[in-house]
């Protein structure tokens, strides 16, 4: 699954005169696209606002970016979506099938103010109840998602937008669950992330991303991890929504850490300041705290020691700890301003953060990692990202839980290759500790999403069905057992 957004900047202006829309008080939504996919050629755009639809279509160019605008009146609830065709503007009639479509967001269209939405698309041919987002590449990102694992458990968005849990997800292993037991008291859930683990000083815990922006997180809270703004609360086996949050459009989690994305494209964390990943040398803080420096962001990737975010122009920024060379740069301290990172050989459209070693999912569909990475057959700590020998066709790479030390990627043709390490197979299906190159793994079909486990993985597929493979401690593998499996396994209790 590609996670990834065309990017509306949603502004106001007094008066656009070369517009003939344009009227005064009209505000303006500015569509920026990048790397239109192959089989789009018209894009048509809907705005709801003030009572007023307008509908405006604009031609495309595949392999091209563009810039488009559309005017509407001002309207605090305006509601934009938007549709996507194979054929030209000219040739689209009333019967002509969609190729990619986007759910509708809400932003605010004021005079003056500035707002940006991320239009979630997703292929036509995908079920919308799946919440399956496939999108144009250029602000992709792999850090929230329909399913996310901690160190003891994994979770899933279901097609009606509840979630579903299996192994020690809430921090108290008399709680774990060996099959997928529904998650009460939470719906309309847009992605999840997980994070800790219960053999870890912090444990393990998940947070939610609902629809309208706000955000819920149940588990340990050991850290300020649910964003409770209470030390008392060690842990909530039930979801607890985070006050004075909202306007969030993707989270991302490491270890006992959490950063939301909103959307004017900063970034705010909570929970354990390891390296200062809170944008700040100190303590743990139990609300959000604002990541100075940071500004348009569109996706993040997080680890224990570091986060990374993806930017609007397509580069990647990342701060924390240094180790590693996780940061660039040569640098010999922790970085709680984020920090360019140098070399990438083209434009990201997705970034992930599996322990040490970050990588970007480029727009020619390859893969460069650095920090603690695998170069050929070797780990080497290198600030210069790498390319992945023998690593194409990639539309989306896994999402990091806590500790993982090895990384899957899906393929346009929807199978999995991972690579790193494998003491319990996670990897691939090999009895090898490690994998020193990007390796398919069989039994996998029609991938959508990859959650990267301490030592397991699970894929989610385009049925709703999840497969999981590595250690299974706690029952993470969801399949009514504790046995460890170099081979996927279905999780019991899913389609």
């Amino acid at each position: 699954m590609r996670i990834a957004s065309a990017l509306l900047a949603a502004f106001a202006s007094a008066c656009v005169p070369q517009a003939k829309e344009a009227q005064n008080s009209t505000a303006q939504a500015q569509i920026a696209l990048s790397t239109v996919p192959a089989d789009v050629s018209c894009l048509d755009i809907l705005v709801l606002a003030a009572g007023h639809a307008v509908d405006q279509r604009f031609d495309v160019t595949p392999g091209a970016s563009a810039t488009l605008s559309v005017f509407a009146p001002p309207d605090e609830q305006a509601s934009i979506s938007a549709q996507a065709f194979p054929a030209a503007c000219s040739a689209v009639t009333a019967t002509t099938p969609a190729s990619w479509v986007a759910d509708p967001q809400t932003v605010a269209l004021t005079v003056g103010a500035v707002a940006q939405v991320h239009l979630h698309m997703r292929r036509a041919s995908q079920v919308a109840g799946a919440q399956v987002t496939v999108d144009f590449p250029g602000a992709s990102s792999t850090s929230s998602g329909l399913i996310a694992a901690n160190g003891s458990g994994v979770c899933t968005v279901k097609q009606d937008s509840t979630v579903a849990c299996w192994g020690a997800t809430l921090g108290n292993v008399s709680l774990l669950s060996l099959t997928a037991r529904p998650l009460p008291g939470l719906s309309s859930v847009q992605a999840i992330v997980g994070g800790g683990t219960v053999t870890s000083v912090a444990g393990p815990f998940v947070c939610a991303l609902l629809q309208g922006g706000t955000v819920s997180c149940w588990g340990d809270n050991s850290y300020g991890q649910l964003g409770t703004n209470s030390a008392t609360t060690a842990q909530s086996t039930t979801p607890r929504p985070i006050a004075n949050l909202s306007g969030v459009t993707a989270l991302s989690a490491g270890g006992s850490t959490v950063c939301a994305l909103k959307q004017d494209g900063t970034v705010v964390c909570w929970g354990r300041n390891l390296s200062s990943v809170l944008g700040s040398v100190g303590v743990s803080s139990f609300t959000p705290v604002s990541i100075p420096g940071l500004t348009n962001a569109v996706a993040l990737a997080g680890s224990n020691y570091n986060f990374c975010a993806l930017k609007a122009d397509s580069t990647v920024a990342c701060w924390g700890g240094y180790a590693y060379d996780v940061l660039g740069n040569g640098l010999t301290s922790d970085q709680s301003t984020p920090v360019a990172i140098a070399g990438l050989a083209g434009s990201a459209t997705a970034i992930s953060l599996p322990g040490s070693s970050p990588c970007a999912l480029l727009a020619d569909t390859s893969v460069q990692c650095w920090g603690h990475t695998l170069t050929g057959a070797a780990i080497q700590d290198s600030g210069t990202p790498q390319t992945l020998a023998g690593l194409s066709g990639v539309v989306a790479l896994g999402v990091n839980g806590n500790a993982a030390q090895h990384e899957c990627a899906i393929k346009s043709d929807a199978s999995v290759s991972c690579w790193g390490a494998n003491f319990f197979g996670q990897a691939a299906n090999s009895s090898a500790q490690a994998i020193n190159a990007p390796t398919p793994v069989s039994g996998v079909t029609g991938a959508t999403a990859v959650a990267l486990g301490d030592s397991s993985t699970c894929a989610l597929t385009s049925d709703g069905s999840v497969w999981c493979w590595g250690w299974n401690s706690y029952g993470k593998l969801g399949n009514n057992s504790t046995i460890d499996s170099k081979a996927p396994v279905r999780v019991v209790g899913l389609p």
